[in-house]
């Protein structure tokens, strides 16, 4: 860890000329989304409410806040387990924890990043770039206000790493720590990635050059070929089950009463029929703004006027330079990593799925009418094209020179992009009470609470 120290410090570095009204407290993120937001509504009033608890050594299970009371653990998203989560808001104040979470989100996963890129080969310098591109890519930026989805989403690096490191030694301690990583994972409080995180971890299992190319490839036709290759999958297989026991096991304390909430909720019969699942879909005219993150207008100054669209759910904005340097790596070094190729062929397919009519076929998968919105597993796509981008940055450019201003630059199209995505509001401001709170309190008579913003017309 010690001779890594400088590479967490250049990511909090980034955090700061990324994020510096979060990583200062001077200000609070009150990103708006499609119906207010997903920081005022939900995520921020998670996190106070724990925060309130944790400091009398309770955890918020239960609340009487919300209609006639409300199973806020086994809904899932507040994370109340989530590791991170009970150190932060122990110690920290809700505001203050919060901002935090957000910063540490991003150096993490730089760092996670940082130690796969370096264990499947890419220099050190190098390393550093990949994670960048990846941990500040626009996916990052556009959903700080879900902040319990970064708290999920930046595990999967880890569980890569470990599962990599397994795959080259055979050292089973790697399997418990790729376990442990994937509960603390599903302990975040966004089960999409914990899903996604363990299909793709399953096929790095069987794809791995290292010890299992006999299996999936036509080898030896003696009984002694055809013994190593059963040995071998028996062998995957075996590790793959102990990374699932121990990740389940960890985070039971979560997903079991989701799983039993669910079954009195609506998405006990999943996502088939909801209309969410292309009214908000990704299409082909979406693929141009990997290139022009704005061509459909932003979010920032009210121009965003794609029909059936939501910008932050279909931008995984990593920089034209960086796009362009990851395409040349991905297909020119597919044949090395192979595995990375296929993801990305892969997401990309599910993430058109509406516009290529196979939804109805992938629902087929167990689990995938769970939910919605599957352009979000781009993500890694990102991660496999930064990848790339690497490798011909290891390959091409040996003058350090070069590297440091093509770094420079990419760098500077990550922070233009960020610059436009999120609002934010004075700290001390925002938590003042105001004057319609002192009227709320002294109001005792029976009424309801009407909300322009919500979906629903009558809140309370």
């Amino acid at each position: 860890m010690r001779k890594n120290a400088f590479v967490i410090l250049f990511f909090l570095f980034l955090a700061l000329v990324f994020l510096p009204k979060i990583i200062l407290m001077t200000h609070i993120p009150i990103t708006p989304g499609l119906g207010g937001s997903d920081i005022t509504d939900l995520n921020f009033p998670y996190k106070y409410l724990l925060a309130k608890s944790l400091k009398n050594f309770q955890i918020p299970l239960w609340s009487d806040l919300i209609w006639c009371g409300y199973p806020l653990h086994a809904e899932g998203q507040g994370g109340f387990f989530y590791p991170l989560n009970l150190l932060i808001f122990l110690i920290f104040q809700s505001d203050v924890g919060f901002n935090l979470s957000i910063v540490l989100n991003f150096i993490l996963c730089g760092f996670f990043s940082f130690l796969f890129f370096a264990e499947i080969g890419l220099k050190k310098q190098t390393a550093v770039f990949s994670a960048t591109i990846f941990s500040f890519s626009g996916f990052f930026f556009c959903h700080i206000q879900h902040l319990n989805m970064l708290n999920s989403v930046i595990w999967f690096p880890l569980i890569f790493y470990f599962i990599e490191k397994y795959l080259k030694s055979g050292n089973y301690k790697n399997i418990v720590g790729a376990g442990i990583s994937f509960g603390v994972q599903i302990l975040a409080g966004f089960p999409q990635f914990a899903y996604y995180t363990l299909i793709f971890s399953f096929l790095y299992f069987l794809c791995h050059p290292n010890k299992c190319s006999g299996v999936l490839q036509i080898g030896s036709n003696t009984d002694d070929g055809n013994l190593l290759k059963c040995r071998t999958f028996v062998r995957l297989i075996i590790a793959f089950l102990i990374f699932v026991i121990v990740g389940l096991g960890i985070s039971a304390v979560q997903w079991l009463p989701t799983l039993e909430l669910v079954n009195f909720t609506a998405r006990k019969i999943g996502f088939a029929k909801d209309p969410a699942r292309w009214w908000w879909s990704y299409n082909f005219s979406d693929l141009i703004t990997w290139l022009y993150p704005f061509k459909f207008g932003s979010p920032f100054d009210n121009s965003f006027n794609k029909p059936h669209s939501i910008f932050i759910k279909n931008s995984f904005y990593i920089g034209k330079i960086a796009f362009v340097i990851g395409l040349v790596g991905l297909f020119s070094k597919f044949r090395k990593h192979i595995f990375f190729v296929s993801i990305i062929f892969l997401t990309f397919i599910v993430a058109l799925s509406s516009s290529l009519g196979i939804t109805n076929f992938l629902d087929k998968i167990p689990g995938f009418e769970q939910f919605r919105l599957h352009q979000r597993l781009l993500i890694f796509a990102v991660f496999s094209l930064s990848l790339f981008a690497g490798v011909i940055i290891d390959r091409r450019w040996k003058n350090n020179s070069v590297k440091y201003l093509i770094f420079g630059l990419v760098v500077a199209e990550l922070f233009y992009f960020a610059n436009k995505q999120n609002a934010f509001y004075k700290r001390d401001e925002w938590l003042s009470a105001s004057p319609v709170t002192d009227f709320l309190k002294n109001d005792k008579s029976f009424y309801r609470v009407w909300s322009v913003n919500s979906y629903n017309s009558a809140v309370s």
